[in-house]
C-alpha cells in the first residue's frame, strides 16, 4: 500500500540547493562589484573636492592679500592688510600652504609665476600664479591672478 504523504525527493532537494547556490553566488558577485564601484566613485569625488577646496583657498588668499612677493628661494609670501602672512612653497611636486595654524598640501606637477618689480621697494610682486596638477589621471592647469593698484605698476 502506498502512503499518501507528499514530500520532496532527494533529487528535487539537490536540484533546489544547486539553483539556490547559483543565485547566492550571483548576488554576492553583484554586491562586491557594486561596492567596488561605489568606493572608486567616492575616491574620485573626494579628489575633486580636495582640489576645489584648495583652489578656492588660493583664490581667496590672492584676493585678500595686500601683496604677493616671490622670494629668491621660490617661496611665495602672501602679505595681508592685518600684517599676517601665508607662505606657499613648491617642493617635490607638492605645493604647500604654510600658515601658523594649519598646512594645506596639494600635488602640483608644475608652478609658474609672473612677476613685476615694485617701483619703490624693488620687490618681485607676483601678479599671476599658474599650477599644473592632476585630476582623475589627467593634467589640468589652474591659474589665479592678483590685481594691483595702478601706481604700483607704473614705470618712471
Amino acid at each position: 500500500m502506498r502512503s499518501s504523504v507528499k514530500a520532496f525527493t532527494v533529487l528535487e532537494m539537490l536540484i533546489n540547493m544547486v539553483i539556490m547556490s547559483i543565485i547566492v553566488t550571483m548576488v554576492y558577485y553583484l554586491y562586491t562589484s557594486f561596492s567596488q564601484q561605489v568606493y572608486s566613485y567616492q575616491n574620485a569625488t573626494d579628489e575633486g573636492r580636495v582640489l576645489q577646496s584648495w583652489y578656492g583657498q588660493l583664490k581667496k588668499d590672492c584676493y585678500l592679500a595686500n601683496k604677493i612677493i616671490e622670494t629668491p628661494d621660490g617661496v611665495l609670501e602672501f602679505h595681508f592688510y592685518d600684517n599676517h602672512m601665508v607662505h606657499y612653497k613648491y617642493e617635490n611636486q607638492r605645493l604647500l600652504r604654510l600658515q601658523a595654524t594649519d598646512t594645506l598640501d596639494m600635488k602640483a606637477l608644475k608652478l609658474d609665476t609672473e612677476t613685476f618689480e615694485h617701483v619703490l621697494t624693488n620687490e618681485q610682486l607676483v601678479y599671476k600664479i599658474a599650477v599644473a596638477t592632476e585630476l582623475f589621471g589627467e593634467t589640468i592647469d589652474i591659474a589665479v591672478a592678483k590685481k594691483y593698484a595702478p601706481n604700483l605698476t607704473m614705470q618712471f
